[in-house]
């Protein structure tokens, strides 16, 4: 059997977590807003308080996946975890009898000590959409491999073609790293555009002998979207390798993609988890080959808040310089996608426009930078995340965006 694939200890919203909670603890910490769960504190820091060591997962999953009483369960899983409350407990249960208990508990507490007890049930083959009025909510601990029957999940990709056993099938097929001076390395980092939500197309692809990405093992495979460790569908990630190897065919593409969804910009920044996390595996990335340049999309998390807003500009350019510093490349090359413009103040972003804005002139504030526009793209219909059509021209438009500087042709 294959080993079951940890995708997420969090599936409420994973928005403007504090900057005041320490690294290692942001892995357990969320910030409820907007109604998401637990439902009776509209805005409020919650952690997950004594989660078993084996739940612990790699970063909340998208924000579509979980909506204010109901979770879309990810492509056609065997089975998942989930967390249930202990007062919706029975609920639960007489609603989805084929849920059981395995024994382990945890606890939501509050920044105030208030903590709500929750049991972990293995519920398998679960349909595409749980819902059913739970008062506290429910969380999506883990996500198994896909069934292989040809079925279509919640996201419409067959089940056989899963973000869960597409990463399973790249971890045996091998990258070669040889020739060091000849493999040029992209950073990918940012939230859940840069990953990519659209599942269309994964069962469409066919790998490149010279395109790699780094695993969340730290092992060396043939990129494939949905990119490892934390892909879930089609990125511009290897759109954006494959015109890069156009430009010089000579050369290998090694992508490192750190890009985790729904997160802010203060996880972001010298001293944020995913900071550390990025600059730790572009280093390792680096013992194998050259580092080129950074491929940056990020914002979504930032457009609710007038603070976060107004404080991007400074605090943007201020990550720029501290990756240039910490990975020793001062003139690093650096290319940031533009805000999807369905993004508007009157769809529930109200200050996109002032993120869009710092956006378009970074090129102007730092040198090295360029800017990628989003005109024209489109998204997948959740009016949050690409499709996988834009997503494939996002990456051809980074890799025009990525030659220019890196030729030193004016952007255009």
């Amino acid at each position: 059997m294959k080993r079951s694939v940890l995708i997420s200890i969090v599936a409420t919203l994973a928005l403007l977590i504090s900057t005041s909670v320490p690294a290692q603890e942001l892995s357990k910490t969320f910030m409820v807003q907007n109604g998401a769960a637990p439902w009776f504190d509209r805005v409020g820091v919650w952690s997950l308080d004594n989660l078993p060591t084996k739940l612990v997962g790699m970063g909340p999953l998208p924000q579509q996946e979980c909506t204010s009483r109901a979770i879309n369960v990810p492509g056609t899983p065997t089975s998942i975890l989930l967390g249930v409350s202990e007062g919706d407990l029975a609920a639960f249960k007489t609603q989805f009898p084929a849920a059981h208990e395995t024994g382990d508990v945890f606890a939501i507490k509050n920044a105030t000590g208030t903590a709500m007890p929750y049991k972990v049930l293995l519920f398998p083959n679960p349909p595409a959409i749980i819902k059913g009025g739970f008062n506290a909510g429910l969380i999506l601990l883990k996500v198994d491999p896909a069934n292989t029957a040809n079925s279509t999940g919640s996201t419409g990709a067959p089940s056989n073609v899963s973000p869960s056993s597409l990463q399973a099938q790249q971890s045996s097929a091998a990258f070669d790293t040889g020739f060091k001076e000849k493999l040029h390395l992209y950073l990918l980092i940012g939230q859940s555009n840069m990953v990519g939500r659209d599942t269309r197309g994964l069962e469409n692809q066919h790998t490149d002998p010279n395109i790699g990405c780094l695993d969340g093992s730290d092992h060396w495979v043939l990129a494939k979207e949905p990119l490892p460790p934390n892909g879930t569908g089609v990125g511009p990630g290897t759109s954006f390798a494959g015109e890069m190897l156009k430009k010089d065919p000579s050369v290998k593409i090694g992508l490192i993609a750190c890009p985790v969804g729904g997160t802010p910009l203060s996880r972001w920044v010298k001293g944020g988890d995913l900071y550390e996390r990025a600059v730790k595996q572009a280093k390792i990335a680096m013992e194998k080959g050259e580092l080129k340049g950074v491929l940056w999309h990020q914002g979504e998390s930032d457009c609710n808040q007038q603070e976060q807003a107004s404080t991007y500009e400074s605090r943007l350019t201020g990550m720029m310089r501290d990756l240039r510093q910490d990975l020793g490349k001062a003139d690093l090359p650096i290319v940031v996608g533009e805000l999807g413009e369905f993004l508007q103040p009157t769809k529930g972003y109200p200050f996109a426009e002032l993120i869009r804005s710092t956006q378009k002139k970074m090129p102007s504030l730092v040198p090295k930078v360029a800017f990628v526009s989003s005109k024209g793209l489109v998204d997948k219909g959740d009016k949050l995340h690409f499709s996988s059509d834009s997503e494939i021209e996002f990456g051809c438009r980074y890799a025009v965006a990525m030659s220019q500087l890196e030729s030193g042709t004016p952007s255009q």
